[in-house]
């Protein structure tokens, strides 16, 4: 005995139906995106420059210490 197991689809089965609205969150994330993207990318490459060049004798304490509560 075999089982058939049949789904039905749930949802609009056409295009016409779409949210004409659903545009608009992309739209934004994008633009967002392409400002502060570029602004992001220096504070980037600084963290990078703050430990570079130093060895794990020469770098600051509060670089080596773990934040409170995490498992180190």
């Amino acid at each position: 005995m075999t089982t058939q197991h049949i789904a039905t689809p749930v949802g609009p089965a056409g295009r016409e139906e779409r949210d004409p609205g659903a545009w608009v969150a992309p739209t934004i994330a994008t633009a967002h995106m392409a400002v502060l993207g570029p602004a992001a990318a220096p504070y980037g490459g600084l963290s990078e420059m703050a430990t570079a060049g130093r060895g794990p004798d020469d770098c600051p304490a509060a670089l080596n210490t773990s934040p409170p509560g995490s498992a180190a």
